[in-house]
């Protein structure tokens, strides 16, 4: 047991089944009110082990869920207790529900999408809500409804509920209260719509839809500004609203917890110590009343008061084993907790895949730079600074600058070659260097022009989003058979040692609205649809596989309508490379900083958050910024180099990439290196 001078309080980590005691303490001036541990006496709920096997709320073993149809890639995603039912998300099957408390459990859809490589995919569970009533997946709402449908006796539990919210958020958390419906974001801080009782009571009942209309709420709550006109809100992690009125949410990476005392107000930070201390993922809020409040995250759960700073932590090793993949749990207060564990999912192959490419510091050149200026290439990777080179294999004009013998590629007249990539590899390897090739994706005028690959238009015909732009059809499977695949296995045989994809998005600028994809068989997310390409370039080769990504698609979860999403590119591929360029962030991003020191902890939160997000699973290594641009705002030259790499390695990432003219890699390995 520790006791600090602020009256910190952990509790000592016990064995499986033991809960350690509630514990008072006096301090002085504002902690002076006693403070308490949750109830420990569960009534409610149930553990979830690895494995999916199943304890009850006295933590005795209580049989097991069915796994019939499980792939390495399951886990327990969330998990809620009422007195009336017991529910489990998961990754990939849907929903496990409970309606007699645990003693039976029944397989319900939450909604089905099949994958490449997994036919049975349903969407993942992201949340539920305190009555078990709503859940919410990536960017969808949905209601357990008790419709009986067809054959005779089943219950078709759940139903999409119909709101004015597009895609471009992950729906992070969800909480009915008394008259109103309550959805966190991951950016766009939180959204309230008001809840008709009656229409939700006629849904429920399979009368007709709930319509949820989403307005933000967001004064007081957490958050940098990109701009004047657009903030980039804490992700919302947990949201409860008390009898009183009052609104309790928690916010993350970083936690915290605000309270707003009523509609209009502005939400109010509680202070809580220890809660911030490092990056969590806060997964259940509940509150009896504003003294007995129990916030439940990975590594542990916080009980206390909203009137007293002084929290009590019970680290989850105290509650369960290493052996649980999530519970959820009523305690003797009436206070819901609930807890997911992390599931890792690295098989050998990839572990082998990420050693390979560690540890990495790459300058950039063009194609073109390496045909007119090789020499000087070569010189400047003799320096130690560098371990390797990205170069150009596959531009954003669509043109392939290697001597590639792909039918497709020769058919469309996209490849002119500027040099022979055996070549370029033979030279790389005798100096011990590594040689990443680069390849723009979804970004191609060549392609465009072939029959059956161009995005179409609302309208009619090929869409055009800006003049110098032409963008092609991610659903297209005839991408990857005739085209990608090939390429995966020619780069491959000449030697290349890691391939970084660029472009790996649906485009973001122009009339996207009016676009249209002949190629798309379901109703995918964005996100889906790269993953399903993603997954087949994975299976054309042992390299290591990278991806360029948006620098905020890096450090939030914020697949938008562009589809970028860190974890699932992460779960695919091996290293993610966020274009960390301050000059490419909002202008009032960081700017409450001095300049001498925005850079480095631009670059420290953005690899912080990016790397726990991560979880090991996959490398972050950035693209950092060689170039000159708004050197007013961020500075340049040495320092600014510096920062750059200190602030990525300090936060977390692996090795880092430069981005810019040979001149820039020149300037910053001189800079270096002085």
């Amino acid at each position: 047991m520790k006791f600090s001078a602020k009256c910190r309080i952990y509790t000592a980590t016990v064995s499986f089944i033991a809960i350690a005691a509630g514990m008072h303490l006096s301090c002085t001036g504002a902690a002076a009110q006693a403070v308490t541990q949750f109830n420990s006496n569960f009534h409610a709920g149930f553990a979830v082990e690895n494995g999916f096997a199943l304890r009850d709320a006295g933590l005795s073993r209580n049989g097991s869920l069915d796994t019939s149809g499980h792939n390495l890639h399951t886990t327990v995603t969330a998990a809620v207790a009422t007195p009336e039912r017991l529910l489990v998300g998961t990754s990939n099957r849907g929903v496990y529900a409970s309606v007699d408390g645990g003693k039976t459990w029944a397989r319900e859809n939450s909604l089905a999408i099949p994958m490449l490589t997994d036919a049975a995919n349903q969407r993942q569970v992201y949340a539920f809500d305190s009555t078990a009533r709503l859940m919410t997946l990536k960017h969808q709402i949905l209601l357990r409804t008790d419709r009986l449908v067809s054959p005779p006796g089943r219950i078709e539990a759940w139903q999409l509920v119909k709101s004015n919210k597009g895609r471009s958020n992950i729906f992070t958390a969800i909480h009915i209260g008394k008259s109103n419906v309550y959805l966190g974001t991951s950016v766009n801080g939180i959204e309230i719509a008001p809840l008709n009782q009656q229409q939700l009571a006629n849904a429920i009942a399979g009368k007709g839809p709930l319509v949820l209309n989403f307005n933000s709420r967001n004064a007081g709550l957490p958050g940098k500004p990109h701009s004047k006109s657009h903030f980039m809100y804490e992700e919302i992690r947990a949201i409860r609203e008390l009898a009183d009125g009052s609104l309790l949410v928690a916010t993350g990476p970083r936690p915290e917890l605000h309270l707003r005392k009523k509609p209009g107000e502005a939400f109010q930070k509680l202070a809580v110590n220890g809660l911030a201390d490092q990056f969590d993922e806060c997964q259940s809020l509940s509150a009896v009343s504003a003294e007995k409040i129990v916030l439940a995250c990975r590594r542990g759960v916080w009980s206390g008061s909203a009137l007293n700073p002084t929290w009590v932590f019970t680290p989850q090793s105290a509650i369960v084993s290493e052996k649980a993949a999530g519970y959820a749990f009523v305690d003797g207060d009436g206070n819901q907790l609930s807890f997911t564990a992390f599931h890792s999912s690295m098989t050998a192959e990839k572990k082998q895949r990420l050693q390979n490419a560690s540890g990495q510091r790459i300058m950039y050149a063009s194609a073109y730079t390496w045909n007119k200026r090789q020499a000087q290439v070569m010189a400047e990777l003799k320096s130690d600074f560098w371990t390797g080179l990205v170069i150009d294999g596959k531009d954003d004009n669509g043109i392939i600058r290697y001597d590639s013998e792909i039918p497709l590629a020769k058919a469309v007249k996209a490849v002119r070659p500027l040099y022979k990539m055996a070549d370029v590899a033979q030279k790389l390897h005798a100096m011990n260097k590594r040689l990443i090739v680069r390849l723009v994706i979804f970004k191609d005028p060549k392609l465009f022009e072939r029959e059956g690959y161009a995005i179409m238009d609302a309208g009619g015909g090929k869409w055009v989003g800006t003049p110098k732009e032409r963008w092609i059809d991610p659903y297209n499977p005839n991408l990857l058979t005739e085209y990608y695949a090939p390429m995966m296995k020619e780069l491959t045989e000449r030697g290349v040692d890691e391939i970084q994809l660029d472009y790996i998005r649906f485009p973001s600028d122009g009339a996207v609205g009016r676009c249209r994809f002949s190629h798309k068989k379901a109703d995918y997310y964005f996100s889906e649809a790269l993953e399903n390409f993603l997954t087949g370039v994975r299976q054309s080769t042992h390299l290591p596989l990278g991806a360029d990504i948006y620098g905020y698609n890096g450090m939030y979860r914020v697949p938008g309508s562009i589809g970028q999403d860190l974890e699932v590119y992460g779960r695919v591929l091996d290293v993610i490379a966020p274009m960390h360029y301050s000059s490419h962030f909002g202008d009032d991003y960081m700017r409450h900083l001095p300049r001498e020191e925005r850079t480095y902890q631009l670059l420290l939160l953005a690899l912080s958050r990016g790397s726990f997000f991560a979880h090991g699973e996959f490398i972050i290594r950035p693209f950092i910024q060689a170039f000159s641009m708004k050197d007013g705002l961020w500075g340049y030259g040495k320092k600014y180099f510096a920062d750059q790499i200190k602030g990525s390695a300090d936060g977390g990432g692996d090795g880092f990439m430069f981005w810019g003219k040979l001149d820039d890699m020149m300037l910053v390995r001189k800079t270096q290196t002085q």
